[in-house]
């Protein structure tokens, strides 16, 4: 369960990255040319900002309601393993993963 949410939170960060870098250059051809370099660092950089904020998405969760939040992390925690592991390991290593 952890780890499905660090991914989505993850490839979120990394998308908003993306997008905003982009979106602050004034154009694709300045942002090709000269920012390219400075735009890679960054993007090494802002990578590994992100990872460190993937890895506390239970954090996000709780901060949009204490409540709330709360008891849906808790269901999830609770909920994953029971229904939606097996299949997902199903779907993402197929019949080999079962052998073990």
């Amino acid at each position: 369960m952890y780890a499905v949410g660090y991914i989505l939170t993850f490839l979120f960060f990394e998308a908003k990255t993306i997008i905003d870098e982009i979106a602050d250059s004034t154009g694709l051809g300045d942002f090709l040319s000269e920012q390219l370099v400075g735009f890679l660092f960054r993007f090494i950089v802002g990578s590994f900002e992100n990872m460190i904020k993937a890895l506390m998405w239970p954090v996000y969760i709780i901060q949009i309601n204490l409540i709330y939040g709360g008891i849906a992390l808790g269901l999830a925690f609770a909920i994953f393993p029971k229904y939606l592991k097996k299949p997902l390991e199903k779907k993402l290593f197929g019949e080999e993963r079962e052998q073990t």
